[in-house]
This record gives structure tokens, C-alpha cells and sequence, in this order.
């Protein structure tokens, strides 16, 4: 990556010192859980889950700046699966019709490069954290790495521009769509 694109220093500075915070996607995907089947159903099939076993989500599995979640069978400790989350500020209550792509960020691709035993999942909220976009490692692969200008850094970031067909609608607006 070469100078025009973003940088750790970038990052900080958009994030500030301490990073971004994202406690209340967190908090969305455990209520999530409980409340969506779609989301329910598509955990269990993609993590392998079993109905023997019990799980439980833990944050930070890997320390504090990788991946945000993961699923641990309880009884093995063993991790089944990742999860990263965040949210689309511009999102409220519909998603803005004119945007046909969600974006996955490739800085990103190491949480789960770096163990490809494991499932991974990204989901984006929007901002009430009652709807959101889920994508998988698999997904993110089908689609080439693109710079996007990020006016407020006044520099490119690579991402991969996921298109909505292929993600999965979880959460209230899931249900709308039937």
C-alpha cells in the first residue's frame, strides 16, 4: 500500500486513541441472536453448531484490537467461529435505496487469514443496531479489492464492495423483505 491510501496514524486519527467502540454492535448481535431466526439458523449451519452442545460468545478472543467476538463450545473451550461488527452511520431506519453494495474493509481480511479453520462473519448494523447486513470470509472472497476515496481522511481505502444479492438480511428489515 503505498502513501495515498490509509495508514495506522490515519486510522487513529479517525477512530481516536483508544479505537473505535463498538460495544453496542456487540450488544445488537447477542440481542440478535435471541431474537432473529435468520440470523439463528444461518449461526448454527455456517459455525457447524450442535444441538448437544451449549456456546457461548466471548468478546475479543484474540485480544483487544482483532476480531471483535467469538463463539466458544462450552464445554471444550473450542472456538467454532468469528464475528466481526460494525455500523453504517448513514443507515437509520431504511437502508439508503441508492447504495446496492455493502463494503467489507480488506485491513480487516487478517482477522480471519489468520485462522482459516475458523467460520467468520462480518455484520454491519444500522445505527439502532435492529437491522443489519451479514457477509462471510467466502463471500468477501468472490469480489476483487477496490480503492474508495474516504473524503474525511482525504486518502483511498482497499475494500471489497460485497453486493446486498449475496449478503444476508438479518434482524427487522429481514422480515420486511418477505
Amino acid at each position: 500500500m503505498s502513501q495515498k491510501h490509509i495508514n495506522y496514524r490515519d486510522k487513529k486519527n479517525l477512530a481516536g486513541e483508544k479505537g473505535y467502540d463498538d460495544s453496542a454492535q456487540r450488544g445488537s448481535f447477542k440481542r440478535m441472536m435471541s431474537t432473529c431466526k435468520i440470523l439463528n439458523q444461518f449461526l448454527y449451519e455456517y459455525f457447524s453448531l450442535k444441538d448437544d452442545k451449549k456456546y457461548k460468545l466471548i468478546v475479543d478472543p484474540f485480544g483487544k484490537t482483532k476480531v471483535d467476538m467469538g463463539m466458544k463450545e462450552i464445554s471444550t473451550g473450542k472456538l467454532v467461529g468469528l464475528v466481526e461488527v460494525d455500523y453504517y452511520k448513514i443507515w437509520k431506519d431504511t437502508w439508503p435505496p441508492h447504495y446496492k453494495y455493502c463494503n467489507r474493509l480488506v485491513r480487516k481480511e487478517k482477522y480471519y487469514k489468520s485462522y482459516p479453520e475458523l467460520p467468520y462473519i462480518n455484520i454491519t448494523f444500522n445505527v439502532y443496531g435492529t437491522d443489519g447486513i451479514l457477509t462471510t470470509k467466502e463471500m468477501h472472497e468472490k469480489y476483487p479489492i477496490v480503492d474508495q476515496w474516504i473524503p474525511e481522511i482525504k486518502k483511498y481505502d482497499q475494500l471489497r464492495r460485497v453486493s446486498l444479492r449475496d449478503a444476508i438480511k438479518v434482524g427487522n428489515w429481514a422480515y420486511d423483505a418477505n
